[in-house]
């Protein structure tokens, strides 16, 4: 072969590869896809399908648990906070027990007993389930002045210590309890007085 049948050649094949790519580069761009129009089409005419649509989880309790004391008679207000599709429904419990309307995000006691001292949870409700989670741990403290006499003697003697109700008759003394004196003076308390609030008290010597 010639030399100058090489350079045709190469010419040759030099324009077949340009028109290659001119030709690669003159495609035209695929159109965009309308993913909710086909989706649309798909669900049927005058539908909306809504595709890969993620399930809901369920209502999330935002409120974190704490310790509260609550002095024996006081109000106190617990609160949950939570998000979730509305509407949301909540259930109060104390101790895992329902409490019988308490089915707001607020929880009202007014005149707190002993008996309502305990774990405070909250339950709520959307569409999606249901999530539960403890407000509080609710103490109730009871403080509360109590009469007691001061007895003061020689150590190691026994006292007779006997109350009578004020607005009775004075004479009728009733027993408290027996005082050993351990140190001089000793004091006796009566833990009853809070509900009785007009007594009288004597210590008399055990002989």
């Amino acid at each position: 072969m010639s030399w100058r049948n090489v350079r045709r050649l190469r010419l040759g094949l030099g324009l077949a590869l340009a028109a290659g790519c001119f030709a690669a580069q003159a495609l035209p761009a695929a159109a965009p896809r309308d993913i909710g129009r086909e989706a649309s089409d798909a669900a049927g005419p005058g539908r909306l399908a809504v595709a890969n649509e993620p399930p809901s989880s369920g209502p999330v309790i935002l409120t974190p648990g704490r310790f509260q004391t609550v002095q024996l008679g006081a109000e106190t207000v617990l609160e949950a906070a939570a998000t979730g599709k509305t509407p949301l429904q909540f259930q109060w419990q104390l101790n895992g027990s329902d409490l019988p309307g308490a089915t707001n995000g607020t929880l009202h006691l007014p005149g707190i007993q002993p008996e309502q001292a305990g774990t405070y949870s909250v339950k709520v409700t959307d569409a999606g389930g249901t999530a539960s989670a403890v407000i509080a741990h609710l103490a109730v403290l009871d403080l509360r002045l109590c009469a007691g006499v001061v007895v003061a003697g020689k150590t190691g003697s026994v006292y007779r210590v006997e109350y009578a109700e004020a607005t009775g008759d004075t004479n009728q003394w009733q027993l408290l309890g027996l005082l050993t004196l351990s140190n001089n003076p000793a004091y006796f308390m009566d833990a009853g007085s809070p509900l009785n609030k007009k007594r009288r008290y004597r210590a008399t010597l055990v002989p």
